[in-house]
């Protein structure tokens, strides 16, 4: 399989992990240093982050993908992803975001690991 497509994966499986509150697996996708940047700026490492989810201080309750663009330069991909996702943030209401993830991620051995994530907005063209 190609690394953009195995990228894709990972894409994917990050939202699964999400929507379904499984830390252990969202754990493994994200490397130790992993840092999430909200669209508000409010930067969080990877067990806030982590704990966020599990707590539901972050409840996604589902993504449906828009469009995913990934580049890769050897060991190293970005990954852009637009989603539709109904999630409820620090106790505000549920809300559908088109959100907006730009991913950078490092291959080790067989599997990409995700170490950074932006998060922003993105727009549908009519």
């Amino acid at each position: 399989m190609d690394d953009r497509r195995l990228v894709r994966e990972v894409y994917a499986a990050m939202w699964r992990a999400q929507v379904s509150q499984d830390t252990d697996a969202l754990a493994e996708l994200l490397d130790e240093g992993f840092t999430l940047t909200h669209m508000s700026g409010r930067v969080q490492d990877k067990p806030t982050f982590l704990r966020e989810v599990e707590t539901g201080g972050l409840r996604y309750f589902s993504e449906r993908e828009h469009a995913v663009d990934v580049r890769v330069s050897g060991s190293h991909a970005h990954c852009t992803g637009d989603s539709f996702v109904e999630a409820s943030v620090w106790g505000g209401g549920r809300v559908t975001w088109p959100l907006r993830q730009d991913l950078e991620l490092e291959r080790r051995g067989d599997r990409w690991v995700i170490l950074s994530s932006v998060a922003s907005a993105f727009s549908v063209e009519a």
